[in-house]
């Protein structure tokens, strides 16, 4: 017939040219010279997108997050982080698209909010820092992811009324803000103060030309405390050197009239 058919899909990594033989018979069964025929596969773009998700204090990575790409045409691709929070896109063109991450709560997830949490948005409110200090006696800056975590409302700033709203979120009033997972690019540069919270929540803009990483850092609404964990076993993110996170506010936060120990606070 003088059909070809090859078994599996041509890549130009793998192998740029196939060759083969070619013999003519005709009707009578004569058969022709041998002659070799070569078939040059195209090097077309295919590209990878991947990257990681991870929690802001634990640096737990985080499976089940859903990475959205949107691409410049309209079309949407969509993986899951696996169980060590990856994600992976292949074979893209040369294109621009956004990316997004996603995540559902769980209803244990509103069991971590309580009113340290409240006390702790309040201090930064105020200008003060609940962080304390590190082994060398230094003062841990408060985390742009914190800020974050606190400004329940997604207004970009952090009032003394967001105390009051993360309290009733605590306790579970019905007019409280929802929990909702925040998901920061982490190579995004956050200059971030409790005036002024602002970053790229609608998503990543790119451009690919060649094999990429983007890697995802999630902040859980009103978590300000960071007692979100992952599950038994969960796999971590290196912690750069530069970076110190409390391991603990019990030690440092106190305002007259409460300690960090008691379930209630008067705001």
């Amino acid at each position: 017939t003088g059909e070809v058919t090859l078994n599996a899909d041509p890549d130009y990594e793998a192998k740029p040219i196939y060759s083969f033989s070619v013999i003519a018979i005709d009707g009578s069964g004569n058969e022709g010279q041998s002659q070799t025929v070569s078939l040059s596969i195209e090097d077309v773009d295919d590209f990878t997108q991947s990257g990681a998700v991870y929690h802001w204090a634990s640096r737990t990575l985080m499976e089940d997050v859903a990475i959205t790409m949107v691409m410049e045409d309209g079309s949407v691709k969509t993986d899951m982080t696996d169980d060590g929070g990856h994600y992976h896109f292949d074979q893209l063109p040369v294109t621009e698209f956004v990316l997004k991450a996603e995540k559902d709560t769980h209803a244990s997830d509103a069991n971590l909010i309580t009113s340290k949490d409240a006390l702790i948005v309040l201090q930064m409110a105020v200008g003060m820092n609940p962080n304390g200090v590190d082994e060398y006696g230094n003062e841990i800056d408060i985390s742009p992811f914190q800020l974050i975590a606190g400004a329940v409302n997604k207004s970009g700033k952090l009032p003394s009324a967001a105390a009051v709203s993360v309290l009733k979120m605590a306790v579970g009033l019905q007019d409280s803000f929802e929990q909702e997972w925040m998901f920061i690019n982490e190579s995004e540069v956050l200059d971030m103060h409790r005036d002024s919270i602002t970053w790229d929540s609608d998503g990543v803009d790119h451009t690919i030309h060649q094999d990429q990483d983007t890697n995802f850092v999630a902040v859980l609404l009103g978590d300000v405390f960071s007692s979100w964990s992952g599950p038994e076993g969960a796999q971590t993110m290196p912690m750069p050197a530069q970076v110190v996170v409390p391991e603990s506010f019990e030690e440092v936060i106190s305002l007259e009239g409460f300690e960090s120990g008691e379930d209630s606070i008067d705001l």
